[in-house]
């Protein structure tokens, strides 16, 4: 089966470097020569806003320096005319590489991706909150703003692939008014491939240590709480002065022996939590842990977690995350950069092979994880997904 995987990606990479040469290139030839149009055209533009900022400024300091009697008229008129200048600068650059990237993006996903595959890009995701929440991989989360997505069906799995940003809204009173901020708890890549297979149990993969770190940091925070509030009943009984009983250095020690008492509980209790979960709730494979909500043994295709590597590699991204669970396998890469499916930019050629191959292979690994199920579950049926 590895033979055939092999294979499958040496076939995917020659289709690619084929349809490089006779397709994306001469497509790509036909948006360089609009890049560096509009590359021009923003130079210009941009050239000009900034001519008139200065301008603006100079006048200002002229107006300012200068006592003319219609003064504060005149340079209050200056001073909306900057903020007018720069505010329309910043809206017309950003427009003029957003607009560029969006259009190169769906013009050039079909011809990049061979079609053939039945993956495009789409304006909006079919893929709901409930389904991300359902993987319990992700923390509790008000908003989502997604910056690309991409679905389609591949190898008789449908596909979805999005990128987006989670946050969470949270509420807080400042000098007695009611206010709101918004915290980013997940930027990154979510996959989710719809399963042959219905499962009745959810099956959690995460990165080897996380339930470990988790556990350390439950422990670490209470600690922290009740060395918090032992210090402070300490020093309360010494501003009370009528009850003062020891000397400085006693208390001194009296407050380092109960923070060290409350160090070592907590030690104690995490190496306690971290042995339970290791022998009850976790296997561990390659870099990563399973947990399953049954407690019992996931049944996982040889090669899935080699795979899963193969597609972090892709994304150049530190960790993964992976649930299983109902009929699908949803996968968490989380990701700081905000173009992560560019094709190309405004600023730079568009033909540099490298570039759109990087693309690519995000999409490949994606298709040979995909096949790896299909050939698992051709020879052995009785498997988890």
């Amino acid at each position: 089966m590895e033979n055939n995987l092999y294979e499958c990606e040496e076939k995917f990479q020659s289709d690619f470097d084929k349809n490089y040469n006779e397709k994306i290139k001469p497509f790509l030839n036909i948006y360089e020569t609009k890049r560096k149009n509009r590359f021009k055209k923003l130079q210009i533009t941009m050239f000009s806003i900034v001519a008139a900022v200065l301008i603006d400024i100079v006048l200002m300091i002229f107006t300012y320096k200068f006592n003319f009697t219609p003064q504060k008229d005149i340079y209050s008129a200056l001073i909306i005319l900057f903020v007018a200048f720069t505010v329309s600068g910043i809206i017309v650059y950003t427009k003029a590489v957003t607009n560029f990237q969006n259009e190169l993006n769906s013009a050039c996903t079909d011809t990049v991706l061979n079609t053939d595959n039945g993956i495009k890009r789409t304006e909006k995701s079919s893929l709901t909150d409930g389904i991300i929440k359902q993987s319990e991989i992700f923390e509790y989360h008000d908003e989502r703003y997604d910056y690309s997505s991409y679905e389609g069906n591949f190898l008789n799995k449908e596909l979805q692939i999005l990128h987006t940003s989670l946050k969470q809204i949270r509420t807080y009173y400042a000098k007695g008014i009611r206010r709101t901020s918004r915290h980013e708890v997940f930027k990154g890549v979510i996959i989710n491939i719809k399963s042959n297979k219905t499962l009745n149990r959810i099956i959690k993969i995460a990165p080897k240590g996380t339930d470990k770190m988790k556990i350390i940091k439950k422990c670490t925070s209470i600690c922290v709480i009740f060395c918090t509030f032992y210090i402070l009943a300490i020093v309360a009984h010494i501003l009370d002065k009528n009850n003062l009983s020891l000397n400085v250095n006693q208390y001194c020690a009296l407050i380092l022996t109960g923070c060290l008492v409350f160090i070592f509980a907590a030690v104690l209790a995490a190496n306690y939590f971290i042995g339970k979960n290791k022998d009850e709730k976790l296997q561990f494979v390659s870099n990563y842990e399973i947990e399953t909500s049954d407690l019992k043994e996931a049944n996982i295709p040889d090669g899935f977690f080699e795979y899963l590597d193969k597609i972090k590699t892709a994304f150049n991204a530190k960790k993964l995350f992976c649930s299983i669970f109902n009929d699908n396998i949803l996968i968490k890469i989380p990701v700081k950069e905000t173009n992560v499916f560019q094709i190309g930019s405004l600023f730079y050629e568009l033909t540099k092979k490298e570039n759109i191959e990087a693309f690519y292979k995000k999409f490949l690994s994606i298709f040979l994880l995909i096949m790896l199920i299909k050939f698992s579950n051709d020879k052995n049926p009785n498997l988890d997904i």
